[in-house]
């Protein structure tokens, strides 16, 4: 019971800090990528970072567990 008291605290918390996020930063930012100008709010900018990031370390470490169980 109190596991999910804390799980549900943590929650709450993440959610009311991404709320926050979305709230602070809704002004729109063009970005440059290579050729094209893109235009879009700020936290869709934050938000495409971070999962791209996330995506790029959890994929670094799958590849880093699988090659270590060879022989050297």
């Amino acid at each position: 019971m109190n596991m999910q008291k804390l799980r549900l605290s943590v929650i709450v918390i993440l959610v009311l800090l991404v709320f926050v996020l979305i709230v602070q930063n809704q002004e729109v930012v063009v970005t440059n990528v290579f050729m094209w100008r893109l235009s879009m709010p700020r936290f869709v900018l934050l938000g495409v970072a971070f999962f791209a990031g996330g995506l790029a370390g959890y994929l670094v470490g799958r590849g880093t567990r699988l090659g270590s169980g060879g022989s050297d």
